[in-house]
C-alpha cells in the first residue's frame, strides 16, 4: 500500500467515525417525554436513555406523549404518569424510596407500554465457575455442571404500591345566560368550587341573575345555588367532556312600577338539573370551561300587580355558561 493511500485512509477514518456518531445521535427518541422533577433527580434525558436501552431498538418512534410529575412526600417519592396515545388519555401513579428508583420504574412502565415484549426479556445467562481445590494428584477433567435453572422472567412489571388517587380541587368564575327564570333572557355571573377524584367529580356554584323587566310594570331578579355531580366520559388530548346531574335552588324577587303602591314579592323554587360540561386544559393548573344545562322546576311561582298577572316562571329552565378554572 502506498503512502498516499495510507494517508487518505488515516484522514477519512475520523470523519467516518464522526458521521456514524452523528447519525446515532440523530435517532429520534421512541416517545415524547415531559419529565418534571425536583433538582437532584434524574433528568429527562436520563429517563429517555433508560427507555431506549430497555427497548433496545425494537420500537420505532411513536406519537405517544408522556407527562411525568415527580414530588417528594416525606421520605417517599411519587410520580404521576399521564399518557396520551391514539387520542386516549390514561394516568398511573408510582411510589418509590428514592427518585432514582422512581425514574427507573417510570422508564420500565413507558417501555412496556410501547413494546410489551420488554417485560418478557430473559435475564442474562450466567455459568458457575469451576475451581480445582486439590493440585496434586491431578484430578480428571470435571464434567460440565448441570445447567442452573433460571427463574421465569416476570410477565409484567411489579404492581406499584397501592395509593389513593389524589383529589384535584378547583375554583372557577364566569358568566353566561339564563332562560325561563325571569321574564326575559338574563345575564348571569357565577363563582364556585369543585373537587374530583379520578373520573368522578362534584361542584357547587352561586349565580347572580341581573334584573330583567316585565314590560313597564315590574322588574325581576334572581339568586341561584346549584350542586352537581359529574362523570368524565370523554377525553381527546387536552379536551374533556362530562355529563352532570344535580339540584338547584332559586330565589326570584319582583318589584312593581308605575302604580301608587309598588309592592315587592319574593318566591323560592327547587329544580332537578341535567348539564353537559366541557373543558380545555391550557396548563396543568389553568383551564377554560363551557357548559349548558336544563332544569324542571318543582314549583312555578307567579307574580301579580294590582290584581292582574305579570309574570310566571317557565315550566322548563335553561342556561349556558363560560368560565375560567384554577386547579391544584
Amino acid at each position: 500500500m502506498s503512502l498516499s493511500v495510507r494517508a487518505r485512509i488515516a484522514f477519512a477514518a475520523p470523519l467516518l467515525f464522526a458521521a456514524g456518531v452523528a447519525a446515532a445521535d440523530a435517532t429520534p427518541p421512541p416517545v415524547r417525554l415531559r419529565w418534571e422533577a425536583p433538582p437532584g433527580c434524574p433528568t429527562e434525558d436520563d429517563v429517555l436513555v433508560q427507555i431506549a436501552r430497555m427497548l433496545a431498538g425494537r420500537s420505532r418512534p411513536t406519537d405517544r406523549v408522556v407527562t411525568a410529575r415527580v414530588k417528594q412526600d416525606g421520605e417517599r417519592w411519587r410520580v404521576v404518569l399521564e399518557t396520551v396515545a391514539d387520542g386516549t388519555r390514561s394516568s398511573r401513579e408510582l411510589e418509590a424510596s428514592s427518585c432514582a428508583a422512581l425514574a427507573e420504574a417510570s422508564a420500565l412502565i413507558v417501555a412496556v407500554s410501547i413494546d410489551p415484549d420488554v417485560a418478557l426479556a430473559p435475564a442474562p445467562t450466567t455459568t458457575a465457575p469451576v475451581t480445582n481445590t486439590d493440585a496434586a494428584p491431578p484430578t480428571p477433567t470435571p464434567t460440565a455442571p448441570p445447567p442452573v435453572p433460571l427463574a421465569p422472567p416476570p410477565l409484567e412489571p411489579p404492581p406499584p404500591t397501592p395509593t389513593p388517587t389524589p383529589i384535584r380541587w378547583a375554583l372557577h368564575a364566569g358568566a353566561g345566560a339564563a332562560f325561563g327564570i325571569l321574564p326575559a333572557p338574563a345575564v348571569a355571573a357565577h363563582v364556585g368550587a369543585s373537587a374530583a377524584r379520578g373520573p368522578v367529580g362534584a361542584r357547587v356554584d352561586g349565580h347572580w341573575l341581573f334584573p330583567a323587566d316585565a314590560g313597564d310594570d315590574a322588574t325581576f331578579g334572581a339568586l341561584r345555588v346549584r350542586a352537581l355531580g359529574c362523570f368524565a366520559l370523554l377525553a381527546i388530548g387536552r379536551a374533556h367532556l362530562a355529563p352532570c346531574g344535580g339540584l338547584e335552588a332559586d330565589v326570584v324577587w319582583g318589584r312593581g312600577r308605575g302604580v301608587t303602591d309598588p309592592r315587592s314579592a319574593t318566591a323560592a323554587l327547587f329544580a332537578p338539573v341535567v348539564a353537559l360540561d366541557g373543558s380545555y386544559d391550557l396548563t396543568s393548573w389553568l383551564a377554560l370551561g363551557v357548559g349548558g344545562d336544563a332544569a324542571l322546576p318543582l314549583q312555578r311561582p307567579s307574580f301579580e300587580l294590582a290584581g292582574r298577572p305579570v309574570f310566571r316562571v317557565a315550566p322548563v329552565l335553561g342556561g349556558a355558561r363560560a368560565e375560567a378554572r384554577v386547579r391544584w
